[in-house]
């Protein structure tokens, strides 16, 4: 079975790149595969805290992606803005939005073109933890920050059952460790971090190449795709009646400024 990560098409994961395949792909940042989450799942929790936290705010959902999401908090808020370092994504946004909503392009990384403290809320649901940083200059003392991040586990079983697809990464930072750092140097009054641990079951083993391929080029995929009846056997051997069993990680954060 080959390795991925050793192809010169691979692109790193979350990298500005890989972002930039995915718009491709479609112009959404939509997982491809199939599979089944046991409760709780920590998307359904955040999203409905989001709701009720946004009733008749100004918002900012940062890392927005094609603005699925956006679009949704926007039913609640007073005033939503969308933003996402992808201009792709951020096209495909505007074709279709609420009145009160807008969306720009934007990286946490650069100088962001927010006014001071307009915010009474902010959420990053998967985006990157780099904004933390500068949202105490955007989002109004006493506002709220939200956000929703995968743990350092997810899918940790598959680097045991298909070592050369999913080579472990022993430098991995846990999760919460990297947060709480972020927390403490950044001017909060306080933060709350809760993890959410549960199972999801690749429902067959297209979907594990799926899982694997996810943001990268067509070319990785017959890379991977080449291997799928050694990859078939495998997941065969550890599948349950609901399908693969991986490690479904998340955690949720709640940051008061």
């Amino acid at each position: 079975m080959k390795n991925p990560t050793l192809s010169n098409y691979w692109l790193s994961p979350h990298s500005p790149e890989w972002y930039r395949q995915i718009s491709k792909n479609g112009n959404a940042y939509i997982y491809p595969w199939q599979s089944t989450i046991d409760s709780p799942i920590a998307e359904n929790i955040f999203d409905q805290l989001v709701c009720l936290h946004t009733k008749d705010k100004v918002a900012l959902d940062f890392g927005c992606g094609e603005g699925r999401f956006t679009k949704k908090y926007a039913l609640y808020a007073k005033q939503m803005i969308g933003a996402d370092s992808s201009t792709q994504f951020i096209q495909t946004a505007m074709k279709t939005k609420p009145d009160n909503t807008s969306f720009i392009v934007a990286h946490s990384k650069h100088v962001l073109p927010f006014k001071r403290a307009f915010f009474d809320i902010a959420i990053i649901r998967k985006g990157p933890t780099s904004i933390y940083h500068h949202l105490p200059l955007y989002v109004k003392e006493g506002g709220l920050i939200l956000g929703l991040h995968p743990g350092e586990n997810e899918g940790k079983e598959l680097s045991n059952w298909f070592p050369k697809l999913f080579p472990n990464n022993q430098h991995n930072i846990p999760i919460q460790q990297h947060l709480t750092k972020i927390f403490t140097k950044a001017p909060f009054r306080k933060f709350e971090i809760h993890p959410y641990h549960t199972i999801e079951y690749l429902h067959s083993p297209l979907d594990l190449i799926h899982y694997r391929c996810f943001g990268q080029k067509k070319e990785i995929y017959e890379v991977v795709s080449s291997d799928i009846r050694e990859i078939t056997n495998i997941f065969k051997k550890h599948q349950t009646v609901k399908g693969l069993p991986i490690t479904y990680e998340r955690y949720i954060t709640i940051v008061h400024v």
